[in-house]
């Protein structure tokens, strides 16, 4: 579909959702307070571009390099997709949006995407002060 299209079926369908393959990131979901704490976390190790999109206050998805977060899916409370069967509705759907943007800001292109082990240490900090609370 057409970004053009796209853009006609979301503008005329408020229910309607964006969804897209995990085939170009890896998707690392874990729950909303995780999410908030991994945010702050990150901005203090210098990663603070990590792209991060929530549903409502119920969770917190993570876009990390294709096929790196194998490792983060044996976490308690960490779900990954990954690969073209995995799959993930983006922003402007309903409850989503974005926290931390996958684009550079005042650029049209993507950033660079961290590997899963580039955030795990942020991510097992997090998990450690919520108890592994559930995607």
């Amino acid at each position: 579909m057409s970004a053009e299209r796209a853009t006609a079926e979301l503008q005329g369908n408020a229910g309607a959702e964006l969804r897209t393959t995990c085939s170009a990131f890896d998707a690392v979901t874990v729950s909303y307070s995780v999410g908030v704490d991994m945010l702050v976390l990150l901005g203090r190790q210098d990663l603070d571009l990590v792209p991060c999109l929530t549903d409502g206050h119920d969770q917190a998805v993570f876009l990390v390099r294709a096929g790196t977060s194998e490792a983060l899916a044996a976490m308690a409370g960490v779900s990954v997709d990954s690969g073209p069967g995995g799959r993930l509705v983006l922003p402007p759907s309903p409850r989503r949006r974005w926290d931390t943007p996958p684009w550079k800001a005042r650029a049209e292109e993507p950033s660079d995407l961290p590997t899963g082990s580039e955030i795990e240490p942020c991510l097992r900090a997090a998990l450690r002060l919520f108890g592994g609370s559930s995607p």
